[in-house]
């Protein structure tokens, strides 16, 4: 979780544009699938933070709360799931942590890069790198339009750390 830190966090000082737009490839932010409401696009900057590497996973949190209120209980190195913006906060705060911000959680979803996603302009280049609505949800009862012809092979989350990390 997100956390002000010294010059040597993991995260140094930086900025990132926060935002996407569908209009002007040749504008910062272009996303052809951008939604209205991510508009404008715009440069925040940061100073240097701490994020965890990794999601939050069920067994985490079952050991910190003494319950799992996930909804897919696949096993206990998937994602925690079903619990408020608020719940994460009290929890993580009892640990001395906090969630990070939209703008730290963009910034580092981002990589370091600048197009729509962190792989590339393509959404095929997503292929091992994310957990999308694909053949294999298909495969499991979801009645979805695939946005991408790929498998990632996870019907629902993907277990933590199974998916190729950002640079």
């Amino acid at each position: 979780p997100g956390r002000e830190a010294s010059a040597k966090a993991p995260f140094p000082a930086g900025h990132c544009t926060m935002g996407a737009q569908q209009d002007d490839p040749g504008k910062p932010g272009y996303d052809p699938l951008a939604d209205s409401d991510e508009s404008p696009p715009h440069v925040v900057e940061l100073g240097p933070f701490f994020l965890s590497k990794y999601e939050l996973t069920q067994a985490q949190w079952e050991r910190f709360t003494g319950s799992n209120p996930s909804y897919h209980r696949l096993s206990p190195l998937h994602p925690v799931e079903q619990v408020s913006w608020e719940d994460c906060r009290d929890v993580l705060g009892r640990m001395g942590l906090e969630l990070p911000s939209e703008e730290h959680w963009e910034y580092a979803a981002r990589g370091g890069t600048e197009t729509p996603w962190w792989t590339g302009e393509d959404p095929a280049s997503l292929a091992d790198a994310a957990n999308v609505l694909d053949r294999n949800a298909r495969r499991a009862g979801k009645n979805i339009q695939l946005s991408a012809e790929f498998d990632d092979g996870f019907s629902y989350h993907a277990p933590v750390d199974s998916l190729r990390a950002n640079p």
